[in-house]
């Protein structure tokens, strides 16, 4: 079975804690239609939950969604999110951005 989620070989510290970083550019191969979803760790700032099992809820999510636009995606990601929160307020500042590659 095709590898349906792929992530960087390498990443780096975050970014603003430093004046300067170097970054180490690559490339993830891909072919046909693709989503892309970049997200921050704020994602899964919450100390009742295991960031690791918080990792693969996601995943999960984006597999089971992999079909519906990137918008919506993005809708079911932070539903799903805040939900276990108990609301849709998060500990941590969070970026999230999804896209669709024809």
């Amino acid at each position: 079975m095709e590898e349906l989620i792929g992530y960087p070989e390498k990443g780096c510290i975050p970014l603003g804690v430093l004046p300067e970083i170097d970054v180490e550019t690559g490339a993830l191969q891909y072919t046909g239609e693709t989503k892309i979803v970049l997200y921050t760790d704020g994602i899964f700032d919450d100390e009742k939950y295991i960031t690791s099992e918080n990792i693969e809820n996601l995943k999960t999510l984006i597999i089971e969604n992999q079909k519906v636009e990137a918008d919506d995606l993005l809708d079911r990601i932070i539903a799903k999110s805040s939900n276990k929160a108990g609301s849709v307020e998060f500990h941590d500042d969070v970026t999230i951005i999804a896209a669709t590659i024809y």
